[in-house]
């Protein structure tokens, strides 16, 4: 392996990590652009030396690199109240790293169309997922009531009027109010009713959605 062939791989791998980057720099996500590109040199670079260091087991090296990512990828994910958050970024890192790999490895047919799937995937299915989530989408609402005799059964009755389904998750009465927290899923254009109703009840003091 001469210097030209090490410098192609390299330069590969640089653009491999970019084009990832780039786009999660534009969605503002925690791994952008330098992370990715970083990651996807580096998995290279192990993966050079493991070709030059490692003669007789050439994939020692380059199979660590799987364990180091992992650790790196779990950095990004973080637990909200109802959802977890970060998955996908943590995948994004996971990919670049093999894209990296396959750089570094010589595989150019391989990284060039895991190029093309990676960003497909990030950029085309972003929109077929935000149509999922118009059709079904899963939200949590707190409210806090004046409290009075069966007011949150009443507010339970409007998730069903919009045909929204609930999960209960929290009730909780202190002094004169009264608070209840549901996970909620259902259409987005229902939600949006069920958020302009509940908007306009005077026993409503609070509501975080």
């Amino acid at each position: 392996m001469d210097e030209l062939e090490i410098s192609g791989r390299l330069l590969l791998a640089v653009l491999a990590g970019a084009l990832i980057g780039a786009e999660r720099e534009y969605y503002t996500k925690d791994a952008g652009f330098r992370t990715l590109v970083l990651i996807s040199l580096g998995s290279a670079v192990f993966t050079i030396c493991s070709f030059l260091l490692a003669k007789d087991d050439t994939s020692r090296i380059a199979a660590n690199i799987v364990t180091g990512i992992g650790f790196l990828g779990a950095g990004v994910i973080f637990k909200t109240e109802n959802r977890i958050k970060g998955i996908t970024t943590a995948a994004t890192v996971w990919m670049t790293a093999a894209l990296g790999m396959c750089a570094g490895a010589g595989y150019f047919f391989m990284c060039f169309l895991g190029i093309f799937l990676t960003l497909m995937v990030l950029f085309w299915f972003n929109f077929l997922e935000e149509a999922i989530e118009r059709i079904n989408q899963s939200r949590e609402y707190q409210i806090i009531c004046h409290y009075r005799q069966g007011v949150l059964s009443e507010l339970e009755d409007i998730f069903t009027k919009y045909q929204l389904k609930f999960k209960t998750e929290k009730k909780k009465r202190k002094e004169n109010t009264i608070t209840g927290v549901w996970i909620v899923s259902g259409t987005e254009k229902n939600h949006n009713k069920f958020i302009e109703e509940i908007l306009l009840k005077d026993d409503v003091i609070e509501f975080d959605f």
